[in-house]
């Protein structure tokens, strides 16, 4: 996938995963959550995908995901926990309202 990708609503989405992700995408597994607070979650798990040589291939991923008003805001898959704690944290940051 192409990094830095933004989709914007559901119709954008459904386009999105039909031609990016389901060509290649043989299975995604969840391992681990460590829930950040409410609405920030930080998810370990493997990704197992179909290269163009058309060889199944099975990497570790770590997913950011941010929520607003129960609807999926962010997900962002990152390199390290830390990563995607910052991520996370710039997004929480960056966020309307809120008070320090």
């Amino acid at each position: 996938m192409r990094p830095g990708t933004t989709v914007h609503g559901r119709r954008d989405v459904v386009r999105f995963i039909e031609t990016e992700v389901a060509p290649n995408l043989f299975e995604a597994a969840t391992e681990v959550f460590t829930p950040l607070d409410d609405d920030r979650v930080i998810v370990e798990g493997r990704v197992r995908w179909i290269d163009d040589e058309r060889v199944i291939r099975d990497d570790p991923v770590i997913w950011a995901v941010e929520f607003r008003d129960e609807l999926l805001l962010r997900f962002l898959a990152t390199r390290t926990m830390l990563e995607a704690e910052a991520a996370l944290g710039r997004a929480a940051e960056s966020g309307a309202g809120g008070t320090s």
